[in-house]
């Protein structure tokens, strides 16, 4: 997996909060995990 645009600080700062990167199949899911994905929070029609 590459990350376009990180230097070696970011990247080196991944790799310590990410212990196995390689169980992510797909970038989405790594985004998924570490948050950076948007919630969709509902109030359930009320």
């Amino acid at each position: 997996m590459t990350i376009p645009s990180a230097g070696p600080i970011i990247v080196t700062a991944i790799r310590e909060l990410v212990p196995a990167p390689g169980r992510f199949a797909k970038g989405r899911e790594f985004a998924a995990c570490v948050g950076l994905t948007p919630r969709h929070h509902t109030t359930g029609g009320k």
